[in-house]
């Protein structure tokens, strides 16, 4: 199932993500599917684009938020976060920070990553 979804900057995409280990980029006028991007083993929670619409930040069940090219998938970064599995994300609107929620074992705590 759908875990969050989001638009692009430019309101021309969609970006989704779910369970089944995948983040997917649409078009927000046609709903065509523009592109999949795929984790190895764990689903995917919540996922954002940055402001530059060229890269999605996107984050699993396995503790890491990662960095991805929002058109040919290539994981660029990966933030590992040393509380817990995080369950969402958000990023500033200069691009230059993400925020991610963690809610591991009722121990809720935030993580503020640079992306510069």
């Amino acid at each position: 199932w759908v875990t969050s979804a989001s638009f692009s900057p430019d309101g021309a995409k969609v970006l989704t993500c779910s369970r089944d280990r995948t983040a997917r980029i649409w078009s927000a006028s046609s709903g065509a599917s523009l592109h999949t991007i795929r984790t190895d083993s764990t689903p995917m929670k919540s996922a954002a684009f940055l402001p530059d619409g060229a890269q999605v930040l996107a984050v699993a069940d396995d503790r890491n938020a990662r960095t991805w090219n929002a058109e040919c998938g290539e994981c660029l970064h990966t933030l590992v976060s040393r509380e817990g599995p995080v369950s969402s994300v958000a990023v500033s609107q200069d691009g230059s920070k993400a925020l991610c929620a963690s809610d591991a074992s009722g121990n809720y705590s935030m993580h503020l990553w640079s992306l510069s």
